[in-house]
C-alpha cells in the first residue's frame, strides 16, 4: 500500500512504498513481438541422412530455425543423448531480439566507416556482451568446400588442427582431441559414422572478413 502525497511533493514525484503487502493485481509481462523475420535458412536439407543418420531428430528453435541433432547410432541407439538434450534445452529458450538485456545487435548498414563497427563490437565484448551484426552481406558466392575455404579465407586443407571427437569425449570427457589436418574434417563431413569438428583455426584472424579483421582478441591490445 501507498501512501498519501505529502505536502511538497507534485504529481510527477514517485510515491515511497511502505511495507505490507499489496493489494495490486499480479503484474505479466507485456508480449514481445520480434523485430527480425523468420528464419528461413535450411540446415536440414542436405545434412540429414547424408551428414548425419537417418534416424536423428530434428531440433524446432526459436524463430523457425530447424536443425538435426547430433547423433552417432551405436548399438542402434543414439550415443551423443547427453548432446541432443542439452541442444534441444537450449534450443527451448525464447530467441534473443534487439534490446535484450544481454546480447547487443549492430545494423553494419548504418557504419558507413568499417572501423567505426569494429569499435562498437569491441566495446560490446570488453563488457562481456556477445554481439549479432545484421545486414552484413560478405562473399556471397563462397561454399564449404576445400576450395572455398582456400579461395577465400586462406585457410588449406594441409593446416593442422587439434579435432574434436565427439565419440572420444564420451569415453573420456577431459581429452576429447585427435590430431590431424582439417582436410580430415572435411573428407569426413558426409559420413554419418563420424561426429567431429575444429573449435579453433591458427591466425584466424587472416581469414576474417577485412572490414572486421581487427576484433580479433589478439589484436586489440596493440591497436586500441
Amino acid at each position: 500500500m501507498y501512501r498519501q502525497r505529502q505536502k511538497g511533493e507534485t504529481p510527477g514525484d514517485s510515491p515511497t512504498p511502505q511495507s505490507g503487502p499489496s493489494t495490486a493485481p499480479p503484474q505479466t509481462a507485456p508480449s514481445v513481438t520480434p523485430s527480425h523475420p523468420v528464419c528461413t535458412l535450411d540446415l536440414v536439407s542436405g545434412v540429414l541422412g547424408v551428414q548425419v543418420h537417418e534416424s536423428a531428430g530434428v531440433i524446432e528453435w526459436h524463430g523457425g530455425l530447424r536443425t538435426v541433432a547430433p547423433t552417432l547410432i551405436r548399438e542402434g541407439k543414439n550415443y551423443l543423448h547427453f548432446d541432443e538434450n542439452y541442444v534441444r534445452n537450449v534450443a527451448s529458450y525464447a530467441a534473443a531480439i534487439p534490446g535484450s538485456r544481454f546480447i547487443d545487435f549492430l545494423d553494419s548498414s548504418s557504419y558507413t566507416d568499417s572501423y567505426d563497427l569494429v569499435v562498437a563490437i569491441r566495446q560490446s565484448l570488453s563488457a562481456g556482451r556477445p554481439v549479432v551484426v545484421r545486414n552484413f552481406d560478405y562473399l556471397p558466392s563462397f561454399t564449404f568446400t576445400e576450395d572455398g575455404l582456400r579461395r577465400h579465407f586462406g585457410i588449406p586443407p594441409t593446416m593442422s588442427v587439434d579435432i574434436h571427437d565427439t565419440e572420444r569425449r564420451v569415453v573420456d570427457f577431459g581429452n576429447p582431441h585427435v590430431n590431424g589436418q582439417l582436410g580430415d574434417v572435411m573428407a569426413g563431413i558426409n559420413d554419418p559414422d563420424q561426429c567431429r569438428f575444429v573449435l579453433s583455426i591458427p591466425l584466424t584472424h587472416r581469414s576474417m572478413p577485412p572490414s572486421i579483421r581487427y576484433v580479433h582478441c589478439c589484436l586489440v591490445y596493440y591497436l586500441s
